[in-house]
């Protein structure tokens, strides 16, 4: 999902479809995303092996995680873990509601664009409308 996520982003800030242009915004989405994937194949392999793992040392790294490790220390590694959450930048962002940190993520610039034209053209709108005064 992080990668459809990232993906669209990047496919969304495509000024053409000119090749030079796809091989950015694909570049762009490597950027973005290969250190995330990267440690998260990481810890994928390290949670397999505590699990799953068969040699002497594996089954106790496992009894060590299980019965000895604090529940702080699993909290801890839980927010470190939610805190990158990528989402659509043409779309207004989710609210945090469970006030974890979160990650900054690089930010739309076409939405951004589209965002202060709408504002500026609110807000001619509210200069050209008549004032309506009421006088007693």
């Amino acid at each position: 999902m992080q990668d459809a996520v990232i993906v669209a982003n990047c496919l969304y800030d495509l000024k053409s479809n000119s090749q030079r242009h796809i091989e950015a915004a694909l570049q762009d989405y490597r950027e973005q995303r290969y250190a995330h994937a990267k440690k998260q194949v990481h810890i994928s392999s390290m949670v397999g092996k505590v699990l799953y793992g068969q040699t002497w040392f594996e089954k106790f790294i496992r009894k060590a995680v299980f019965n000895w490790i604090p529940r702080s220390f699993e909290e801890r590694s839980f927010v470190k873990s939610v805190a990158y959450r990528p989402q659509a930048t043409f779309l207004p962002f989710a609210p945090n509601p469970s006030n974890l940190p979160i990650l900054p993520q690089k930010m739309s610039k076409r939405y951004a664009e589209e965002q202060k034209k709408k504002k500026q053209e609110k807000e001619q709108e509210q200069a050209t409308e008549p004032k309506h005064v009421i006088s007693v």
